[in-house]
């Protein structure tokens, strides 16, 4: 019963992560998009070089969460496999 249990709390875990990592991917994606545009109106001279730089950090903290997460859900899946065998 406990490994039952267990196994649940690993496969929600699980989907969790996944769903957390597609959200990441769109997050990306509507940054990259995001940034384009910041550059095109830095060079025009409508944008701030400060939003140039946080869209950057930005873009760079969802990279570092999507290696996190990715991680996360290899590790949860080997322990699965593992619970399996």
């Amino acid at each position: 019963r406990e490994l039952t249990v267990v196994a649940a709390q690993m496969y929600a875990r699980a989907y969790y992560t996944q769903n957390a990592i597609n959200a990441n991917r769109e997050q990306q994606k509507l940054l990259s998009e995001l940034l384009s545009s910041t550059k095109s109106r830095y060079r025009t001279g409508v944008g701030d070089h400060h939003e140039l730089i946080l869209a950057q950090v930005e873009i760079s903290s969802l990279d570092a969460e999507h290696l996190r997460l990715i991680r996360e859900l290899r590790v949860l899946k080997a322990r699965m496999n593992e619970m399996k065998a």
